[in-house]
């Protein structure tokens, strides 16, 4: 950041813009240059013309036409860190807080600051500009990170076992950037797959959703040895589970995705409105089902069910799990005319899955070239274009892979 902070403050009230002036002023002075404005049109003006380090725009009372002004504001001056000013109280009743924080970060807005004014998530946010390493891809370049879904229409496919395994081909190419979230709220089983017992949950994230960064992250994230990867346990207790709503995995969803370049959601097979919003918020949706008439009959209300809810079909993929010739399972061909889609994945049965849970050791850890490995290695390239490390050298490995 230069020697002069220059800061533009948009907001119709005028004890707003009082509040945030005398805060900035306590933390910046004497290198704060502000100007204070009450009209939206006036704050275009100021921002285009000068430029700011910073522009606060209050977006509680009209948001769509902040939102709209935001994406020009952002393709005129990117430089310029666009905070989002607001008060719940103050939202237009029809408007979700949940989904209006997503469409801010789509126009180009870099963080959000709460009224009436803290003076410690103010300073949070102005950390957060001094550091580059911290800004989101539309600020510095960087590719944002993607979120990784596993969603089924029923328990009990093995879709925790792939998203564990997953997390750990992922981290094995981008070591320190894989968060692995158990977003099962009715007591998820992602630790015992990885043999931990984290001290801290989704819920204590959640208290912290308005001011989450990446060190705030860490705080209440378990990192697993030796892959590296950082797992956000589910909450343990009934009031914490009843007591996170959508809105709220919304903020530590976005706030994940700034932290980490992967982030693998492991989700609770039951249509919520948290499913819904994770959902949004992903680049990828594995849909896992297994080879048996009741399960791919569910799978395929599941698939009507997201495509009536808008998600676009090119993000989602079906991965057909435990599948053998020799279990009775459906024949692909046939799975695939009951899904009313092609089938993208086929993970093969193996006894040795339920033996790596058992121990609390990620299957890939142990068995990093069986068909299993190699089939979640390919998953993991097509997920992020790079082959994984330790990828199928030989002809027979690269066959058993494809």
């Amino acid at each position: 950041m230069s020697d002069i902070v220059s800061v533009v403050v948009f907001s119709p009230e005028s004890a707003v813009r009082d509040a945030l002036r005398e805060a900035l002023e306590e933390k910046l002075r004497p290198s704060l240059a502000l100007e204070a404005v009450q009209t939206l049109s006036r704050a275009v003006d100021r921002i285009l013309s000068r430029r700011p380090t910073m522009a606060f725009i209050d977006i509680s009372g009209e948001t769509e036409e902040a939102l709209r002004t935001a994406l020009s504001l952002h393709a005129g001056s990117p430089e310029t860190r666009l905070i989002g000013l607001y008060n719940p109280l103050q939202i237009p009743g029809h408007v979700v807080l949940s989904e209006l924080f997503l469409e801010a970060m789509r126009s180009g807005f870099f963080d959000f600051l709460r009224a009436p004014i803290s003076p410690s998530e103010l300073e949070r946010i102005l950390a957060r500009v001094q550091d580059p390493a911290s800004l989101p891809a539309a600020a510095s370049g960087a590719v944002p990170g993607d979120v990784i879904s596993l969603i089924s229409s029923k328990g009990g496919v093995g879709k925790t076992a792939i998203a564990v395994n997953l997390a750990v081909a992922l981290a094995a190419q981008a070591p320190g950037q894989v968060a692995l979230v158990d977003a099962s709220f009715d007591l998820g089983n992602t630790r015992e797959f990885l043999g931990m017992a984290p001290e801290y949950t989704f819920y204590d994230a959640y208290l912290q959703r308005d001011r989450l960064d990446r060190d705030m992250l860490l705080g209440v994230m378990a990192r697993h040895e030796p892959s590296g990867i950082f797992l956000l346990d589910s909450p343990r207790k009934v009031e914490e589970m009843v007591g996170i709503k959508d809105e709220g995995v919304t903020q530590v969803m976005l706030s994940l995705r700034k932290a980490f370049r992967y982030v693998i959601v492991d989700t609770i097979p039951v249509l919520t409105p948290v499913l819904l919003a994770i959902g949004d918020l992903s680049q990828s949706m594995l849909v896992v089902t297994e080879g048996v008439v009741p399960a791919l009959k569910g799978t395929h209300a599941l698939l009507a069910i997201l495509e009536e809810a808008g998600y676009d079909a090119k993000k989602i993929k079906i991965i057909l799990n435990r599948y053998s010739r020799s279990e009775g399972n459906v024949e692909l061909k046939l799975a695939a005319q009951g899904l009313d889609r092609p089938i993208d994945y086929v993970l093969p049965y193996d006894k040795r899955l339920h033996e790596a849970a058992n121990e609390g050791i990620p299957y890939l850890s142990k068995h990093p070239g069986s068909d299993f490995g190699l089939r979640i290695a390919r998953i993991a390239r097509d997920l992020t274009g790079v082959s994984p490390a330790g990828a199928p050298s030989s002809f027979f490995q690269r066959l058993l892979a494809r």
